[in-house]
């Protein structure tokens, strides 16, 4: 993507999620982290909440994991003939969250999942774009999501771009993976003061 003249901090950025419970669990984890002049450093909300609205930046949060999970609402969302309401309002939630976007478009989902998304459906769609990559870019969270001790990634112009809009949102201190989540996690209940 080609960089635009507006200073990406004074970009507006609208983080959208499918489901309430992740959108309000995405604002808990920003409630941390001030935007310029003390303000929430993005709005967050589901493509409900965001209609009519456009940002210069969107992430849209897809909420899908990998293979070995169940496919939710985003990786069911088709508008086959026989289609209930059910996977046709998905394509409408998955349209109105990726037209919100003015200059940039995220999207998280897993790759395992858009890859093998079946026929006809909104992540077979994505699937096709990445695959003509037409102005469409692939990174992996690893590049993205990194603690500070570690040697920075080689991300490319757009690795970079994206990284700095996310560090906007999120700090990383470090990263634990299922196989020391538990430890870390009591270490830090033991160690908290307050609830």
């Amino acid at each position: 993507m080609a960089p635009t003249s507006v200073p990406i901090s004074s970009e507006e950025t609208g983080i959208v999620t499918p489901y309430r419970v992740q959108s309000d669990a995405t604002l808990e984890a920003l409630r941390d982290v001030e935007g310029p002049g003390g303000g929430a450093s993005a709005e967050v909300g589901t493509a409900h909440r965001f209609q009519g609205r456009e940002f210069d930046i969107v992430v849209f949060d897809t909420v899908e994991g990998g293979a070995g999970s169940r496919e939710l609402w985003m990786a069911c969302a088709h508008l086959q003939p026989a289609a209930s309401s059910w996977p046709r309002d998905g394509v409408r939630l998955f349209n109105v969250a990726v037209t919100r976007v003015k200059t940039r478009l995220y999207i998280i989902a897993s790759g395992e999942r858009v890859k093998n998304a079946k026929p006809g459906t909104a992540l077979a769609h994505l699937a096709a774009l990445v695959g003509s990559r037409r102005g469409v870019r692939v990174l992996q969270a690893k590049s993205l999501i990194t603690p500070p001790t570690a040697p920075p990634a080689c991300r490319g112009e757009f690795g970079t771009a994206l990284a700095e809009v996310l560090s906007r949102h999120v700090e990383v201190t470090e990263i634990d993976d299922e196989r020391d989540f538990f430890r870390t996690f009591t270490e830090e209940i033991r160690h908290a003061r307050h609830s």
